[in-house]
């Protein structure tokens, strides 16, 4: 081991966790070397409950002490870590379904206290690595110490545990898929809902009214652009007549639409 770590630089799963450069939600089997806390409920459910002060401090006491996190010690075969148990975990180290030797493989743990890199004798009794229910598989006997290359099996729906943690994998089937609907709020505080065929058609006439008011716009808008420049062009003619010697000849020599924006502007100068 001391050539390994030493002289080839090789390093566990919990020594890489500590230094930063692992994260603890990873895939990794560890094994149990030891239980610092046993929550032993049924000794507490045997006390004597004859008076009612005494029934009421056992039923909080037993209450408090359901709700405490167990704590053991995983080990990756190099280096050794305290865990927090969840409450799940809690009741199966309790039934003496978790015990020292075990394999566990974990996934999706956490730390707590950890700020940053430390090495393993400063982490002693300060980190813990948070385990959960739902990321905890029993490994075998034989499955190596550290991390994993693959996922663990899926977890069925019936032992997924509301307050158990983030789900590694599981496996669903699709019963049934539901048509896509569509919900439209009106501005009167109402809503109307559609189906997909039905709302591409009332999409289709949406895009035409709104087409249908662009194009009215742009008419509009190309119509007082057109009469603005008649009334530019009627202006210069107007004026070059006033400055010109004989407005008769240049009269005769302008167009069919220079007379048209002429005319229509001296009209617009009568009217004003």
């Amino acid at each position: 081991r001391y050539d390994r770590e030493v002289n080839n630089g090789h390093r566990s799963a919990i020594k890489k966790i500590l230094e930063g450069n692992a994260l603890p939600s990873l895939m990794m089997v560890l094994c149990i070397s030891a239980i610092y806390s046993h929550p032993d409920v049924h000794k507490l459910e045997a006390v004597g409950t004859d008076e009612n002060e005494n029934s009421i401090k056992n039923k909080s006491l037993l209450a408090a002490k359901r709700n405490m996190p167990a704590h053991i010690e995983l080990t990756d075969g190099w280096y050794a870590l305290e865990a927090s148990l969840d409450v799940a975990l809690s009741e199966q180290l309790q039934k003496r379904k978790l015990f020292i030797g075990q394999k566990l493989r974990i996934w999706g743990a956490s730390l707590c206290g950890w700020t940053g890199p430390v090495s393993f004798h400063e982490a002693s009794g300060t980190v813990k690595l948070m385990v959960h229910v739902n990321g905890s598989y029993r490994a075998r006997w034989d499955d190596p110490l550290g991390f994993c290359k693959h996922v663990g099996p899926p977890l069925a729906f019936k032992c997924i545990k509301a307050s158990g943690g983030r789900v590694p994998r599981t496996l669903v089937g699709v019963a049934r898929i539901y048509p896509v609907l569509y919900k439209e709020r009106l501005p009167d505080g109402s809503s109307i809902v559609r189906s997909e065929r039905m709302e591409r058609k009332a999409l289709q006439l949406y895009h035409q009214r709104v087409s249908k008011i662009a194009e009215d716009i742009m008419s509009e808008q190309d119509e007082n652009c057109a009469s603005t420049d008649d009334s530019e062009e009627g202006a210069k003619i107007c004026k070059m007549l006033e400055q010109a010697a004989e407005p008769e000849v240049m009269m005769a020599g302008l167009t069919s639409e220079q007379m048209i924006s002429f005319s229509s502007y001296q009209a617009k100068q009568k009217v004003c």
